[in-house]
Parts: C-alpha cells; sequence; structure tokens
C-alpha cells in the first residue's frame, strides 16, 4: 500500500509558476504516494485534478493532519499564493519545497498586523538582520516595498525551515546555503521538472492574428513576471537601438504582469499579460531566443527558463545563483552588471551568426534531456521523505546568510 501524502500548493488560476510545477511534480508523485491535494479557498481550474485527487480546502474542509504520512509544502516568495502554506506549515510541520531561498515578503505578509509583528522580525531575522530592517523603517520605506536587495539579506527563512522535517531544494547554491546557515538541516536537490508538450493550436498563430507578426519576423521573449530584477528594461533599451540602426527589425514579447517598463512598448515591443497555456506554447514555440535574466536574484529557479530549454531555445540568463550552474554552452551567461549595450553586442553577433545561435538550441535541448526524469526525481523524493519521517524539527541556526 502506498504511504499518504498531503501535497501543499497554489494551482492555476493561481498565477504562479509553482502552479504549473506542481501540476507536473504531483502526477509523478502519485506513482509513489497516495496523493491528496491542500489548496487555498479557491477552485482549481484544472477540473481533472478533483477527478485523479482527493482536493482539500484549508481552514473549511475537516482534515486530520495525522493520517497522512507526510506532508510536503511548496514555499514561494509570495503571500498572494503561500500564506496558508505559512500557517499550516507551523502548526503542521512537514517537509518543504523550497522554490525561493529568501522568504522576506511571505514572512513580512504573515505577520503585518499582528501585536508581535517586530518582535517575531527580531526572531527570524536575527540582530543583524533586524539591525538593516530597522535602517529602512527610519528611512521611512515600508519593508513590503524594500528591494530584493533587502529582501536577500534578510532572507526571513528561518522560522519555516526551522520547523520542517527536511526541505528540497533545486539548486546547488541553495544547498550550500542551506547547509552553511542550519545546522542539521536535511536537505535534497532534484532538478527543476518541465512539462511535456502534448498539444499545439492547428491551423493558428496567435502572434501573427493578434499583433500582425511574420513567421519570418525575429522574436524576443520573456515569460514571467515582469519586474526590475528581471532586467526587462536593458532588453527593451537593446532592441529599441538595433531597431533604429540595423535594417531588419526584431520584436521583444513579454508574457507576465507588471507595468514597470510599459513607458517603453512600441509597435515592436509587446506585453502579451497573462495568456492561457496554448498561446504560452505557441509563443514560446515562435519564439528565437528568450530571456531570464536577473539580478539580484533571491535563490531561486525558473521554470519558465527549463521550459524553455526543453523546447530547444537559445537562453540569455544572468551568471549568477542557480543560473551560474547552467553549463555555458547550453545558455548564453550575462554577467551581473551587463549594460544594455553588453545586451546589444550579444544579440546583434547571435542574429548575424545564426549557425551559432542554432549549436545553442541544440544544445540546450541536449542538456535537458540528459538530466534525469520526473520519475527519478519523485523516487528520490519519496526514499527522502520516508527516511526522515520522524526527524522532527528543533536544529540551530549557524549564521545568517
Amino acid at each position: 500500500m502506498k504511504t499518504k501524502l498531503l501535497y501543499a500548493s497554489p494551482f492555476l488560476p493561481m498565477k504562479s509558476g509553482i502552479s504549473d510545477y506542481s501540476e507536473i511534480m504531483i502526477y509523478g508523485l502519485k506513482n509513489y504516494f497516495d496523493v491528496s491535494l491542500l489548496t487555498d479557498n479557491y477552485r482549481p481550474e484544472n477540473s481533472g485534478l478533483y477527478e485523479d485527487f482527493d482536493v482539500k480546502v484549508y481552514n473549511r474542509d475537516k482534515i486530520d493532519f495525522d493520517s497522512f504520512d507526510h506532508i510536503l509544502y511548496n514555499a514561494g516568495n509570495s503571500g498572494d499564493f503561500h500564506l496558508y502554506i505559512y500557517d499550516c506549515a507551523l502548526k503542521h510541520p512537514g517537509f518543504i519545497i523550497l522554490h525561493d531561498l529568501a522568504l522576506y515578503y511571505l514572512t513580512l505578509e504573515y505577520y503585518r498586523g499582528r501585536p508581535d509583528y517586530y518582535s517575531k522580525l527580531y526572531k527570524i531575522a536575527g540582530l543583524k538582520g533586524f539591525f538593516e530592517l530597522k535602517q529602512q523603517l527610519k528611512k521611512g520605506k515600508e519593508l513590503l516595498h524594500c528591494g530584493p536587495d533587502i529582501a536577500a539579506g534578510a532572507p526571513l527563512n528561518k522560522e519555516l525551515l526551522l520547523n520542517s522535517r527536511g526541505v528540497i531544494v533545486h539548486s546547488e547554491y541553495s544547498k550550500n546555503k542551506l547547509s552553511e546557515a542550519f545546522d542539521g538541516l536535511k536537505l535534497l536537490k532534484i532538478d527543476h521538472p518541465h512539462r511535456i508538450l502534448t498539444h499545439r493550436r492547428n491551423g493558428s498563430d496567435y502572434l501573427e492574428e493578434k499583433y500582425g507578426i511574420k513567421k519570418e519576423d525575429v522574436i524576443l521573449a520573456s515569460f514571467g513576471h515582469i519586474w526590475p530584477t528581471k532586467l526587462n528594461h536593458l532588453v527593451c533599451a537593446a532592441v529599441k537601438r538595433i531597431n533604429s540602426e540595423e535594417g531588419k527589425k526584431v520584436y521583444y514579447v513579454m508574457l507576465g504582469g507588471g507595468d514597470y517598463i510599459d513607458d517603453q512598448l512600441d509597435s515592436h515591443i509587446i506585453k502579451a499579460g497573462y495568456v492561457d497555456r496554448n498561446i504560452y506554447d505557441d509563443i514560446l514555440d515562435r519564439s528565437d531566443i528568450v530571456f531570464n535574466l536577473r539580478y539580484p536574484n533571491m535563490g531561486e529557479t525558473s521554470g519558465s527558463l527549463v521550459q524553455a530549454l526543453s523546447r530547444g531555445k537559445a537562453c540569455f540568463v544572468t551568471d549568477d545563483g542557480w543560473f551560474s550552474e547552467l553549463p555555458g554552452n547550453r545558455v548564453i551567461k550575462m554577467d551581473k552588471n551587463a549594460t544594455e549595450n553588453d545586451i546589444y553586442e550579444k544579440l546583434i553577433y547571435l542574429l548575424k551568426n545564426p549557425l551559432e545561435l542554432e549549436d545553442i538550441s541544440d544544445s540546450a535541448l541536449r542538456y535537458i534531456n540528459s538530466r534525469p526524469g520526473l520519475d527519478e526525481d519523485c523516487r528520490n523524493i519519496c526514499d527522502f521523505l520516508n527516511k526522515n519521517r520522524n526527524f522532527f524539527p528543533g536544529r540551530e541556526e549557524k549564521q545568517r546568510f
């Protein structure tokens, strides 16, 4: 008989990469566990989840947490999707899939408005981290509005991780950081899974239909939230320069929310917003180059990047954190201090050397196909959970990072 697993995560229509991640992962885990799903108070849009799993709603359904052999929580750095997970994980310790090394914004959202807000922050951030937060407050800044440099310096992940039985990460970077920071923390590193394409829209082309982009046009694309740390503004500037100086124009299409580059939009710099999965796949298939720059990072991996590599796309990344672990001949690595001119020059070179661009694309696909598959990763998760199921919280922090 399979052991019982309660799997807590956002699912679509929650607009989080973790929603996509979990719809891949739960079907792999289903081979090893009797899986039930734990959601917040909404209805997942994939009706098949109700046919394949027992779906429970936190703080609405009566749940016997002790009846599960394991609880697996997906923790990301957003209060919009993970507040119920933070609450449940403190009350019912289990294992954490840590998608972002820093849980700064999630933790602030969880304790904001409570009378013990600042005492909790002091306990979680420590003396050094709390001092930096106080400095921000003295400058009149709202802590939730502080940038990623502050969030990375005071990751606020201590409480959740020390209350877990073990943590699963997707990079050596995160694994090493956590090993240095916490004494005795049980850790497993697995690769980030990718979705296998099983459907295509027939006889239609979204970009041509909506924006008039022809099949022979060059398309650059970004997938995911449009945010200053994603450095979309540098790509916009490089594209504008190319289109003003070169004979052949290129398009830059951004999928996701966020308005910080709205003043850069024009006929060739397009914000497509959130789209359904079929259209997402259409645009990814049409893309010649994908940008997944981000700095500073907070220890995250990128499901959209893994998905792009699995389709053989040449991808620009920032040489930092998990992205540094990607083989250099599989992606196009840019220094974390790269400028608009650096991106412009690299783009011009690749567009004028299509065979080299094709080699990078082929290498990306070979790299993804060489990684362990979903079944092997889920088997490793099963072994990890069974091995540490009786390991109770109570570890000590060694140092902050």
